[in-house]
């Protein structure tokens, strides 16, 4: 269902983007986690990130995960959504974690996604 999908999009888009639900640990069917799907498929990632507390520890885990695969990591896109909560781990949070891609991905793009307010 997926690959049809994404064939169809693809069809008429010239870029598509999956979004994975929940992580790339997340199993598909009892044997086949998103990340395999993804390493099957070859297709790079965009890894989403936060300032939340505990983001650190999650985005380092996905991308050790992505490396052990040998899966390209694109961009890791973070979200400011969460830096109203507390803008000190948030800034502290991205801080570390540009110096980390710099090191361990230098080919990959740091992408801040801003906080969009919608009118009520």
């Amino acid at each position: 269902k997926i690959n049809a999908a994404t064939e169809t999009l693809a069809q008429r888009y010239d870029v598509v983007l999956l979004e994975g639900a929940g992580g790339l640990m997340v199993p598909l069917t009892r044997r086949l986690l998103t990340i395999d799907f993804v390493k099957q498929q070859n297709y790079p990632v965009i890894l989403v990130s936060s300032g939340r507390l505990g983001s650190i520890n999650h985005t380092l885990l996905s991308l050790e995960a992505l490396k052990v695969r040998q899966i390209p990591l694109y961009a890791l896109a973070y979200n400011l959504n969460d830096e109203s909560q507390d803008p000190l781990i948030s800034k502290d949070t991205a801080e570390y974690l540009k110096a980390y891609l710099a090191k361990h991905f230098p080919d990959a793009l740091w992408m801040d996604i801003p906080v969009v307010e919608l009118p009520l």
